[in-house]
């Protein structure tokens, strides 16, 4: 009985007696930690990238002729992670009205959008790669590279962990507290936050990253 309680606890369905999530349960304080360190690490990224785009031999790729000129395959697959943080939070208010059935297919929903979504930034690194831009043509190209596969990475490791939720969410049916969804609620906006983000980085024109460039005391 009490392994099958840490069980539940692991995958965030264990509760106490009044069913509501701990405020300050170590896996809030895991999961807040991780989002810190990532986000500091894309921050690095950050500043690297801008530190070297003043460099004579970078051509931003949003620039005419460069491969981000028109984004809109970015722009769908910005959606498609959009949809899926919201899946999720659909199946979080379903799980709160008691809604097993609905809980099942938001979790369903959230798995499929982000799968959509790494399948579309392939679909992109395929396009540039056909394109010729390939990671020693332009110092921008390696860092496109760099950042969509991080997050991209970052993004598949989520889907590990909701997989083992919609597992328990299929055998249990639990309406509990749903601390393990809440927290995948939590690293799925973090993450479309952060690639809102890193989008609008590589989408900035020559002029813009100059600007930002010249406000963070680059130039």
């Amino acid at each position: 009985m009490r392994t099958s309680t840490i069980d539940a606890d692991l995958v965030g369905y264990g509760g106490g007696p009044s069913g509501a999530a701990p405020e300050r349960s170590p896996q809030k304080i895991f999961v807040g930690s991780l989002l810190v360190v990532i986000g500091m690490l894309f921050m690095l990224i950050t500043v690297a990238y801008l530190g070297r785009s003043q460099f004579e031999d970078w051509r931003a790729l949003a620039d005419a002729a460069e491969p981000l000129s028109n984004p809109w395959r970015l722009w769908i697959n910005t959606g498609l992670l959009a949809l899926g943080s919201v899946a999720l939070h659909a199946a979080r208010l379903a799980q709160t009205r008691g809604r097993a059935d609905a809980m099942r297919l938001g979790l369903a929903a959230a798995a499929v959008f982000s799968v959509a979504f790494l399948a579309g930034q392939l679909t992109v690194w395929n396009e540039l790669v056909a394109g010729g831009h390939l990671v020693d043509r332009n110092p921008a190209n390696s860092f496109f590279y760099l950042i969509t596969g991080l997050h991209g990475a970052h993004l598949a490791i989520g889907l590990l962990v909701l997989a083992i939720v919609g597992l328990h969410a299929w055998r249990r049916a639990p309406l509990g507290h749903g601390l393990g969804l809440q927290l995948c609620t939590w690293y799925w906006d973090f993450l479309f936050v952060l690639w809102l983000a890193m989008f609008a980085l590589v989408a900035s024109s020559g002029e813009s990253l100059d600007a930002f460039a010249a406000l963070c005391g680059m130039r």
